[in-house]
């Protein structure tokens, strides 16, 4: 044993002398060795007019077993006798020609190079084209350095593994953690540094190799080093994450060369792992070379013990797919092993003519380079000044402003003195502005030089003795300079003595005292701090995000020699720093998570949370593609589909619908016959809303709706650099490949493309919030025509109620809050299934004034009363404010009790939200030269106080509505969405405790269409200062950073906005956590279209048929019906629109009345009245005559013809209209629906429908408005409707006479007289209205033979003739269940305060 320790000594000398070799490198040539000179030029390896197989081939067939194992080790001692000199394979360029590779020297004629930024600050600029451009530009230096003999022609760069865990020391050198970027990054590199595009077997301008292949991320960690660990990484992991950067090497970069790495991967060496090695090969297509990590074949025998001799590991490389060593262990022990019997010399052979091919490629067997194509390049190519210009842009577009509290640029004109303080601050070294695999630079300058030219009083101290800085002994000449300068800069961070190859990091925070000295200097300083944070791996600096005295944060990195120029310009506003961070920026706490656990996904039994932006469900401190601007950014949809058809391969409709336990459908990858034809492009409008020029990254995102296990939380599928001008839109697109980019790995390692719903979202926001978009419709149902919804898969429908109007005729509030309740619930499972938002536009509680009106449909009628009570009972029911106390199936069934959540102030817990709109007085479309956008509604304040604001001020005081809209439309000359007044009076005399949302676009009416404001900073200013918190549309996006800069709007204006809207998204839970995990998480695509729910709406859809006429004639006996015809355009229409709006036998549908478009007839449309007319006079019985649409008609021919023997209005009502209509035709459902609107006949359409008083003007023919005020002949009367029983009424009791006490005294203060004596007295004159109210106690009687629900109305006309006192007043009303022959009771309770009342001229009631 003794006898062997000697030896062992002289082993390791020996080595370590071999190493002062290569660092002490010997004297240069000034021209490269090569081979094929003469007289070694006549070999068939040397002739170009040869293939390069058969040039290779040849080759190998000339060496003998002895020289070519010489080629299996990078330093290749060359073959004399074939006139082959040595040559080194191992060359590094990861970001400009380095030191570390021994084919390297800078003892030579050229003794620097340009040092471009770090890979992970290039990748920060997510520019391909600047990634190209600085790969090709490293090329040209490493060819020049070539063929003056200072380097190889093989470079083993770019680093491509995922920057996985954010203590990985080698992380500076990758381009991040997304796959997508980092396999972009891959071919641009490899493009520009091979210098070509053209086949695998064209000319090289030198090798690029991808390295580490595959799933090497650790250097050194509590006991795991990269020489021995074992990477366990799953099948979905490796497909869609650790893979795709190295697939993109080879298969689109053509990349001529991998190398493996150390570690194992689930169980087996990297570099023996044979099937991943010949995957590359037969599935890639790759044709290149492979090589092994310095002395990782040793590490198979070494450290990781796969083996048990030298001679198996080399034996296990070469057979797995090794070609070349680097190092000496296949030189040698490959003898022995072929010796061993454990190889062949044919698997040698294999391995070169892996590599020869590549040394033929690169030129090197064509005779003297520099004859050849690149044989002008020289010292002279390296280091110019374009170069250097680019290694500046390359560190501009890097650089990542972080934190900015209006703070930057600086003016340098307004900057006296200038103190930069930082243990790096004033380094040149390359190690420092490059970190690893950095070469000597052409032209280095510190921060501090660089910041000189700006400022010549520039003060610079260390602070710390080193970046570790484990004293504070430098602290107090840090806060002199501090004091003493008018601005500080602080350079803290990482450099490789924290993090490098063989050092992982341990903790996230800044290094040793960094962060007390940050705090101590802040606290100091005359002014606010410029925080500048240098290294490659991640900090969790929120120490400072959330220190008010640190104005600003950038992230330089190793920025390369030109870094510091490029920090000055950027501080100092002559660089407008457009970077994002290629990297999630994890807290402390992550430290926690074991850093050799590889698994992507979350865990959350295991309180794993996931790793990089793809998966990670924990908090950041700075998210993936977060960075800032000096100027602000607005995006615009231009174009993208809607749908996409996938064909498959077996046929041309879905062969298998693959289904998760939830049922979500998707569809393998391999399955689809093409993806080609499935590319589609997203096209974008990219606005520079700011004063300042600037490049901008545009990230493109997609999020899969469905809940398949091990989907993304989001998925980065494009991104762009664009050069973009202040205030002007640049418009650019992306190519999607829904089965690359919107598809990810199952568990078994296939990709699969999920079916249904995928959200595009743009731009990545600074604090982890998501994009979210508020509009989302709900009027009777989830409606699919607004921006947030998407009724398709997971969720593929929704259940549609009856059209407002008709749920209005049932006259029946608990029908209306169940409905309500029932659209929620759906709606809230169908936000847990990611289809739609949380915050819904309804309901519509216009008054329906005018029967023209094309949405009347969408209202609860023309009654203030009926409309204010539906608008209450709607908006209770869908925010889930409180649940009823009688027991409820709703409530039951989905949360376990009767009353979950209590009647609040406005601050509780909110289902969904509910918005009011549209506030107030919309009631026209487009008629005659008026149109909705600039119509001015000219209202008295009579009409205004008791008709127009009544339903709002309900949905505000009693419905406790989240959410009011503003409408396009003027009120008495100012625009709606700028009327201060109006806005003002719901927040401090209703109570509003909302956000009011514009309608869309209206904010841009103000200007473009009504003409109020004089610009469109003007209009913006206008709404935000009226009361107005969002816009829907962009105009308050694209103008209030101008107006703002303009002093039209303060930042105040905004945060009042901000005040109004996020409480909304809080009381929704959006901001506390995990929306699944909350209250009404449990809710999904099991609780949308329920049986529950279309019994409902079948309900409902009965309880809306209004019978108009009926001669005796319904129900019909089915029994005594032998045929039936049914006539008419829609009447087998199945369509939502139709069912929602548009059912018809004969009537209306959306083609005659709907958001813009106003009808001009009350008449059938076309001919449809000679249709019925000739119908009914050769029908053998007489007719029934069904008609559909919101609006009233006009059918006096239809109720005066006695062939019509029935008529009934249906309406829209939804898609239980059908089967509810045949159950009321056929006598299963005795009709009790009522009109909650007046049918007027053809005559009214000469009245003008500008005219917005409800009041009669005998004077000017005009005959008022509403069943309130209306005097002429109609056709039916508002709460007209037949049953096919009768009732009686008996008053059981009321009271006769009530006695009012005034506020001033115990008797009426003052009577207020009219011209004829009359008394009448204000309402807020009375001391208390509560104890006014009184009950009126009915019995109703059903007299027939049949039981039915029946809709009792109240009525009050008062005997004074007030002027402008209504007909009659509506002022209860109530559906109730009777049976035949049996009298049910019903009471009423009246406040005459607000029931007997009604408005003066003047705003006041009068009672």
């Amino acid at each position: 044993m003794g006898a062997k320790f000697p030896v062992k000594v002289i082993g390791i000398v020996i080595v370590i002398l071999s190493s002062l070799q290569q660092v002490k490198a010997a004297p240069i040539d000034e021209k490269p060795q090569f081979p094929c000179k003469a007289p070694h030029n006549s070999y068939p390896f040397c002739n170009k007019s040869l293939g390069i197989p058969t040039r290779s081939q040849q080759l190998v067939s000339l060496l003998t077993l002895e020289e070519k194992i010489r080629f299996l080790c990078n330093n290749f001692s060359g073959i004399p006798r074939l006139g082959i000199p040595p040559y080194e394979w191992w060359s590094e360029s990861l970001h400009g020609i380095a030191t570390n590779g021994p084919g390297i020297s800078f003892s030579g004629p050229v003794k620097s190079a340009t040092l471009f930024p770090q890979v992970l600050n290039s990748a920060a600029s997510f520019n391909r084209s600047l990634w190209f451009d600085t790969a090709t530009a490293i090329a040209v230096e490493g060819r020049a350095m070539y063929n003056s003999g200072q380097a190889g022609l093989t470079f083993w760069a770019p680093n491509v593994n995922i920057f996985r865990d954010p203590r990985w020391g080698r992380g500076q050198e990758t381009p991040g953690e997304d796959p997508f970027l980092v396999s972009s990054y891959a071919l641009e590199f490899v493009k520009g540094f091979q210098g070509e595009n053209q086949s695998d077997a064209g000319l090289l301008m030198l090798s690029a190799c991808c390295k580490h292949f595959t799933a090497y991320d650790l250097e050194n960690w509590a006991n795991f080093t990269r020489y021995s660990f074992n990477a366990v990484v799953t099948d979905q992991d490796m497909e869609d994450t650790y893979e795709p950067p190295f697939k993109s090497c080879v298969q689109q970069g053509k990349a001529s060369c991998l190398m493996c790495p150390y570690n194992s991967i689930n169980g087996v060496p990297g570099c023996a792992k044979g099937d991943l090695l010949q995957k590359v090969r037969k599935d890639w297509g790759f044709k290149g070379y492979i090589a092994s990590d310095c002395d990782a074949v040793a590490t198979i025998y070494e450290y990781q013990y796969y083996v048990k001799t030298p001679e198996d590991a080399v034996a296990e490389a070469l057979k797995a797919g090794v070609d070349i060593n680097c190092g000496t262990y296949m030189l040698y022990n490959t003898q022995s092993a072929i010796g061993q019997g454990k190889l062949k010399e044919g698997d040698i052979d294999q391995a070169l003519n892996n590599l020869f091919p590549v040394l033929l490629r690169l030129g090197l067997f064509n005779g003297d380079p520099l004859n050849g194509m690149f044989g002008r390049l020289g010292g002279k190519d390296v280091c110019t000044k374009e170069h250097q210009r680019l290694a500046l842009e390359a560190a501009r577009q890097g650089i990542v402003l972080l934190k900015n509290d209006n703070f930057l640029p600086l003016n340098k004109d307004h900057v006296s003195s200038l103190a930069i303080i930082g243990p790096g601050a004033n380094s040149t070294s390359y190690l420092d502005l490059g970190g690893g695999y950095s070469g000597f630079p052409c032209n280095a300058k510190s921060y501090v030089e660089a910041f000189q030219p700006y400022i010549k009083k520039t003060n610079y101290v260390k602070g710390c003795l080193n970046v570790d800085c484990e004293s504070n002994s430098m602290f107090d000449e840090a806060v002199h300079v501090a004091k003493v300068s008018d601005y500080v800069i602080l350079v803290v961070g990482l450099d490789l003595t924290q993090e490098t190859e063989d050092k992982d990091r341990v903790t996230l925070l800044l290094p040793g005292k960094q962060m007390d000295l940050v705090s101590l200097v802040a606290s100091v300083s005359k002014k606010r701090i410029i925080l500048v944070l240098t290294g490659g791996g991640p900090l969790d600096v929120s120490f400072a995000e959330g220190d008010s005295r640190v104005a600003s944060i950038l992230w330089t990195g190793y920025p390369g020699e030109a870094g510091g120029k490029a920090l000055a310009e950027v501080i100092f506003g002559d660089y407008n720093p457009g970077g994002r961070l290629p990297m999630t920026w994890y807290p402390e706490s992550f430290t926690q998570i074991p850093m050799n656990n590889m698994n992507m996904r979350a865990d959350p039994s295991r309180l794993y949370p996931g790793r990089t932006h793809r998966f990670y469900t924990g908090e950041v401190v700075y998210e993936f593609g977060y960075g800032l601007s000096y100027t602000n950014y607005t995006y615009k949809l231009l174009s993208a589909p809607n749908t996409l058809k996938l064909i498959f391969k077996t046929s041309a409709s879905l062969r298998k619908l693959y289904e998760t336990e939830v049922g979500i459908g998707y569809v393998p990858t391999d399955e689809i016959l093409s993806c080609d034809i499935v590319r589609f492009n997203v096209q974008l409008s990219v606005m520079n809303a700011g004063h300042m020029d600037g490049s901008h990254v545009v990230l493109l995102y997609s999020k899969a709706s469905s809940t398949i296990e091990g989907a993304p939380r989001k998925q980065l599928i494009g991104f762009s650099r664009i050069h973009t001008t202040a205030h002007r839109s640049t418009d650019m697109s992306f190519s999607v490949d829904p089965c690359e980019h919107l598809s990810f790995a199952n568990e078994h390692g296939k990709r699969i493309l999920p079916l249904g719903e995928h959200i595009l979202m743009i731009g990545i926001p600074r604090l982890g919030i998501p994009p979210y978009h508020w509009w989302s419709e709900s009027l009777h149902g989830i409606a699919t025509n607004w921006p947030a919804e998407s009724v398709k898969l997971p969720t593929k429908s929704a259940t549609v109620f009856p059209q407002v109007l008709n749920s209005a005729a049932s006259f029946n509030r608990s029908l209306w809050f169940d409905t309500a309740t029932a659209i929620a619930v759906e709606g809230r499972a169908l936000y847990n299934a990611g289809q739609v938002g949380l915050t819904y536009w309804a309901p519509n509680v216009n008054i329906f004034r005018d029967p023209r009106w094309g949405r009347g449909q969408e209202t609860p009628g023309e009654d203030p009363l009926v409309v204010s009570s539906y608008a209450v009972e709607f908006v209770k029911g869908f925010q889930g404010e409180y649940w009823r106390e009688e027991e409820r199936e709703f409530g039951q069934g989905y949360f376990g009790n009767k009353r979950v959540l209590e009647e609040d102030d406005g601050e509780g817990l909110l289902m969904l939200s509910a918005c009011c709109k549209h506030f107030i007085a919309y009631d026209l479309e487009k008629w005659g030269n008026f149109s909705r956008y600039s119509f001015n509604a000219v209202i008295t304040e009579q009409d205004m106080e008791d008709t127009y604001e009544p339903p709002f001020k309900s949905c505000v005081e009693h419905g406790k509505a989240s959410c009011l809209m503003c409408p396009y439309t003027s009120i008495n000359g100012v625009p709606s969405c700028a009327n201060r007044d109006l806005f003002q009076k719901v927040r401090k005399d209703w109570g509003f405790r909302g956000f009011i949302a514009s309608d869309c676009d209206a904010v841009a009416t103000i200007y473009e269409y009504q003409f109020y404001a004089k610009s469109p900073e003007d209009a913006v200013a206008e709404a935000l200062k009226a009361g107005v918190d969002i816009n829907c549309g962009t105009y308050m996006l694209y103008n209030t950073q101008s107006a703002f800069g303009q002093g039209k709007l303060k930042e105040g204006d905004i945060d009042r906005a901000l005040k109004n809207l996020f409480p909304i998204l809080l009381r929704l839970s959006l901001f506390n956590g995990d929306p699944l995990s909350g209250m009404f998480g449990r809710l999904g695509s099991k609780d949308v279209c329920t049986k529950e729910h279309q019994r409902l709406a079948l309900e409902a859809a009965r309880q809306g048929i209004v019978l108009l006429k009926n001669d005796n004639f319904l129900p019909l006996n089915k029994n005594h019906v032998s045929s039936l015809a049914i006539i008419g355009p829609g009447a087998n229409s199945t369509s939502p629109f139709v069912h929602g709006g548009g059912y018809s036998v004969v009537g209306l549908d959306l083609t005659q009345e709907t958001e813009d478009l106003d009808r001009v007839t009350l008449l059938l449309p076309g001919k449809q009245m000679e249709l019925v007319s000739l119908v009914a006079s050769v029908s053998k019985k007489r007719i029934i005559l069904v008609l559909t649409g919101g609006g009233p008609l006009d059918v006096s021919f239809a109720e005066a013809d006695s062939h019509i023997a029935s008529i009934i209005w249906v309406g829209y009502p939804g898609e239980a209209g059908g089967k509810a209509l045949a159950e009321v035709i056929f006598g299963y459902y005795n009709p009790g629906g009522r009109l909650p609107i007046t049918w007027y006949p053809e005559l009214f359409t000469k009245i003008a429908m500008n005219n917005m008083n409800m009041r009669a003007d005998p004077s000017h023919l005009y005959p008022r408005r509403t069943h309130r005020f209306y005097t002429g002949e109609v056709v039916y009367e508002f709460g007209h409707g037949l049953s096919y029983t009768d009732y009686t009424y008996m008053l059981l009791s009321a009271p006769n006479k009530m006695i009012l006490v005034s506020k001033a005294s115990g008797s009426l203060r003052k009577l207020y007289e009219t011209e004829v004596g009359i008394g009448y007295v204000p309402t807020d004159e009375l001391l208390s209205c509560d104890a006014l109210r009184f009950n009126v106690q009915l019995s109703v009687m059903n007299v027939g033979h049949m039981d039915g629900s029946h809709v009792v109305m109240l009525y009050s006309k008062a005997s004074s003739s007030v002027e402008g006192a209504p007909r009659k007043q509506l002022i209860g009303f109530s559906r109730i269940h009777t049976t035949a022959r049996r009298s049910t009771d019903v009471s009423f309770i009246v406040d005459p305060c607000e029931h007997l009342s009604f408005a003066n001229m003047e705003r006041g009631y009068y009672l």
